[in-house]
């Protein structure tokens, strides 16, 4: 339990622009053992290491939203348009 209290503190602390949902999935998906700097989608990069699990989940949103037509939590941006390079996790 020692690593996953770590990273909780250090996702936790450096999530500034992370919305309440996000703070809470990532919460859960570090309490369940998994580090936040990967994903259940084994989405990767361009350099082939995987996005951390919060710049994953909004691409997936993002990807799911324009699969279905909408915005989604993504507010309308389109999944080139995500910010997720800033992310820490």
């Amino acid at each position: 339990m020692g690593r996953c209290k770590c990273y909780i503190g250090v996702s936790l602390h450096s999530a500034g622009d992370m919305t309440k949902k996000e703070k809470k999935d990532l919460f859960e998906w570090v309490s369940s053992g998994n580090s936040p700097l990967e994903n259940p989608w084994c989405m990767c990069r361009e350099d082939g290491m995987p996005y951390g699990f919060t710049a994953a989940a909004r691409i997936a949103d993002a990807m799911a939203a324009e699969a279905a037509g909408g915005a989604g939590d993504a507010g309308g941006a389109g999944i080139a348009d995500m910010p997720v390079d800033g992310l820490p996790f």
